[in-house]
């Protein structure tokens, strides 16, 4: 495989990617609280676009350090308000940076000298409108679900919001080419009744059910599906529409199985009714865009799974090892849909690597710089959607000039 990596951790040094979209992960640079960190990282995001007026912000993820449900709705507000100019999504993840900081940023900037770009919000829902020359992009924020008393109901709440927002700008299900998933306790068993539902399984339960309904094409968006300290469950997605001179790939894995055909035995808890069979994880390993002469893949959530099997039990670093291996092979074979020859620069956008322990961020960091060096990454803790998963990666590759 040619790798040729694009070094960059800042975007004053991601030129080369317009009018590509690109990530900064933006940490506190200053000791303080959470107010004092989180006015540090908004100042220098301002600072920058005011010094870059072709530069515009399509998304924000902000992660968050907190100890309780209350605090979590505090720092929430505090990051609205401090964002009350931004129009555009913005989503609070209870997933704890990295050591000492209270507050991180993900942020995708474009350069609009060549797109369009928008701002909208429906049913409650804030997104980003990318209008190329070829197609359309929405990045819609997280929808949340978290008035119910189960995970079940939390995850109806959630999608049920994104189907009256698709709807009401003339899109639906079939346009997501990649979907995001936060589930508080995502590992952790509910009673329901007389069963014990896993709450990861249960948002597996729900994904089936609006998929059925309201998707229409072959195969699934990639998709990452990640705990979360608190919040019930959150869903983000991008879109694509109007695609003239677009194809969009499912990019398997041959070292895993695809997680739509695990057998029952890897699912974890009771099914809804006695007798019925538990939803498999419905997501693709990597979709791959083609749009014209460039190439986009869009790597989901990825662990030490061979097959349908965790493997490495109670070692980081190996697992860590493991993951790197299946991001290769996935770009290895995304190569398959170009002509030979073709595109021959690849540029890593980001990894956002889940890892189970702070402690065990330095280790998983050193494995991840000794495979792509300074790619721009960021490390949050996050329960894994296996116990004994102790972290999970994902990643954006861009292919060509």
């Amino acid at each position: 495989m040619k790798n040729d990596v694009l070094l960059a951790s800042h975007p004053e040094n991601l030129k080369q990617f317009k009018p590509k979209p690109y990530y900064w992960y933006l940490k506190p640079t200053v000791v303080g609280d959470f107010i004092v960190q989180l006015a540090n990282c908004i100042n220098a995001l301002q600072r920058y676009l005011e010094k870059h007026e072709d530069e515009q912000v399509f998304m924000l993820r902000g992660f968050v350090r907190v100890n309780t449900k209350a605090q979590l709705e505090r720092y929430i507000g505090e990051v609205k308000k401090t964002l009350e100019r931004f129009n555009g999504p913005c989503t609070i993840i209870a997933e704890a940076p990295e050591m000492p900081s209270y507050v991180e940023f993900e942020v995708g900037m474009i350069n609009t000298t060549d797109v369009e770009l928008k701002y909208g919000e429906m049913e409650n829902l804030r997104y980003t409108q990318i209008q190329y020359k070829s197609h359309t992009e929405y990045w819609f924020g997280g929808a949340i679900g978290q008035g119910g008393n189960t995970t079940e109901e939390n995850s109806k709440e959630a999608f049920e919001q994104l189907q009256r927002a698709f709807a009401s700008i003339g899109l639906s299900f079939d346009a997501i080419v990649r979907q995001w998933n936060y589930i508080e306790d995502i590992c952790g068993l509910q009673e329901v009744g007389a069963k014990k539902r896993q709450n990861y399984q249960q948002f597996n339960d729900v994904r089936a059910t609006y998929y059925k309904q309201f998707r229409k094409v072959d195969g699934f968006p990639a998709a990452t599906g990640i705990g979360q300290l608190f919040g019930g469950v959150i869903v983000e997605c991008m879109l694509v529409d109007g695609c003239e001179g677009c194809s969009v790939f499912s990019v398997k894995n041959q070292s895993q199985e695809d997680a739509y055909c695990y057998s029952q035995q890897v699912l974890v808890g009771d099914s809804i009714r006695t007798g019925s069979r538990k939803q498999v994880p419905q997501f693709e390993r990597a979709k791959l865009m083609r749009v014209q002469q460039k190439g986009r893949l869009f790597i989901s959530g990825t662990a030490a799974i061979i097959g349908q099997d965790t493997v490495d039990l109670n070692d980081v670093v190996a697992q860590t090892k493991v993951i790197i291996n299946h991001l290769k092979e996935l770009i290895y074979t995304s190569a398959s849909y170009y002509e030979a020859n073709e595109f021959e620069k690849e540029y890593i956008a980001y990894l956002r690597c889940y890892v189970k322990h702070q402690a065990d961020i330095p280790v998983v960091r050193d494995v991840c710089l000794r495979n792509f060096n300074d790619v721009p990454m960021s490390f949050v803790v996050a329960d894994i959607c296996r116990r004994e998963l102790l972290v999970e990666i994902e990643a954006e590759v861009y292919r060509g000039e």
